[in-house]
This record gives C-alpha cells, sequence and structure tokens, in this order.
C-alpha cells in the first residue's frame, strides 16, 4: 500500500514552485505521471508539509491510499523507487576518494570522506526498499573508512573479527580504577559516562602515556579500558563501537 499526492501547483510564485519541486526530490518520491506522487504508507506523513504549503498559495493538494490489481502493476510502482543507479553514482564517488586517499593531507581527506559519507547516508534515508545495492554500498564505506583510519589513525583500536560478546558480572566491576590511552576520541569519553552511569558509580580514570602489557596494566593500574587484548575492550564490531559493546557485556 502506498500514499499518492495529488498536486496542481500554484503558478505563482515561482519560489514556491520551486521550493516543492526540491522537497519532492528529497523526499525520494515515485512519480506517477506529473502531479502524482507517492510514497509508501508508512511516510505519508511527509506529504503532510507539501499539503500545507500548497494549499496556503492557492494551489491544490490531496493525499490518497493507493494500491495496485496485481503483481505486475505492484512491481511497476516497486521500481519507481529503484535505487541502483543512484548507489551506483556513489559508489563511484567513494572509489575515486579511496584511488586519490593516499595523496591527500588530511584535512581535505576528513572534508571529502564527511562528503562521501554524508552522500549515502541522504541516499539512504529515501532507499525506501533497501536491497543489494545497498548492501554493497554500506560495505565499500567501511572499507573506505578501514582505509581512511589506516592512513590517518594509526595506533588507534582496529576492529576484529565478529565473535560472540558474553555478558559480564557488573558487579565484579565496581570500585575500580579504569585505564586508557591519553588523548581519548569521543567513543572513548562515551564509555568513562557509561562506566560511570550503568557499571561503576565510583569509577575513577587514569590516562596513560602509552600502553603497557596487559598484565601490568590491569594489575598496577585497574581494569585496562580499551587496550588491545584486554578484559573490557570496544574491538569488536558486532558492538558497532565501545559504548556499545561496554552495554552489551554489563
Amino acid at each position: 500500500m502506498w500514499s499518492a499526492l495529488f498536486l496542481t501547483l500554484p503558478t505563482q510564485p515561482n519560489a514556491v514552485r520551486l521550493r516543492i519541486w526540491r522537497a519532492l526530490k528529497a523526499l525520494g518520491c515515485g512519480s506517477l505521471r506529473d502531479g502524482v506522487y507517492v510514497l509508501p504508507e508508512a511516510h505519508a506523513a511527509r506529504f503532510e508539509p507539501l499539503v500545507t504549503e500548497v494549499r496556503a498559495h492557492g494551489g491544490q493538494a490531496s493525499v490518497l491510499e493507493l494500491s495496485t490489481r496485481d503483481p505486475d502493476m505492484h512491481a511497476d510502482v516497486l521500481a519507481l523507487f529503484d535505487r541502483t543507479e543512484a548507489y551506483g553514482e556513489w559508489r563511484a564517488q567513494a572509489q575515486a576518494l579511496a584511488a586519490t586517499l593516499v595523496a591527500l593531507e588530511e584535512t581535505e581527506a576528513r572534508r571529502r570522506w564527511r562528503a562521501v559519507a554524508e552522500a549515502l547516508e541522504a541516499l539512504q534515508r529515501i532507499d525506501y526498499y533497501p536491497g543489494a545495492a545497498a548492501e554493497q554500498a554500506q560495505a565499500e564505506l567501511d572499507a573506505l573508512r578501514e582505509t581512511f583510519d589506516a592512513r590517518f589513525s594509526r595506533g588507534e583500536p582496529v576492529a576484529q573479527a565478529p565473535h560472540g560478546i558474553p555478558r559480564l558480572d557488573a558487579g565484579k566491576f565496581r570500585g575500580k580504577r579504569w585505564a586508557t590511552r591519553a588523548r581519548p576520541w569521543v567513543d572513548r569519553l562515551a564509555c568513562a559516562w557509561l562506566i560511570r552511569r550503568f557499571i561503576d558509580p565510583e569509577a575513577r580514570f587514569l590516562w596513560l602515556a602509552r600502553i603497557f602489557h596487559r598484565s601490568r596494566a590491569t594489575n598496577e593500574y585497574g581494569i585496562a579500558l580499551v587496550c588491545p587484548k584486554i578484559q573490557v575492550s570496544n574491538l569488536d564490531q558486532r558492538a558497532g563501537n565501545a559504548e556499545a559493546k561496554l552495554y552489551r557485556r554489563n
């Protein structure tokens, strides 16, 4: 089931007409014909601001439910939301960045990385029926991020292969000192908040100038927070990030 927007735009002002066209494009609507646009029924509310604006300027706008009578018609409507070509264009952009990354300065590389990541996020927001192309694009972005981190973030944690995450007894981790490397990024700052909030209200944190061997880090300084091969770490793809892993394990 879909929702169909029937529009008759006001002849003036042109600014309103242009704003409506841009909004329809940003929503990723399917176009049945001139003046008729569709979205999945679950997203019908996205039409409401357009209806209000069109009517306020003397135009006509109505939203009706739309259903198809046979599988062929259903497939025709679904095809209006096919993003395969858009994902192909995005992948070309991502591959171009990957090819030039080694020659870029960090500031320019980060600017272009943000543009690529944001472009994929925008595409995913209007991909109402994601499929193989969406999965391939996400995998390409993940690979590009790994390449980016290897180039500009040496020494930061690297995700390991997925594995089970056993739940730990939070009571065994209270009243501890938590050691981690100095100059934390936002993931480890979030971990510190999460530890105090949900695991160890009396936690004390030590910021180490360098990483020690596991036994020294845990025995002399407390529980190592984010160091390779230690008790509680963010090096796990299943958790997604440091704070997610701490939450799952405790």
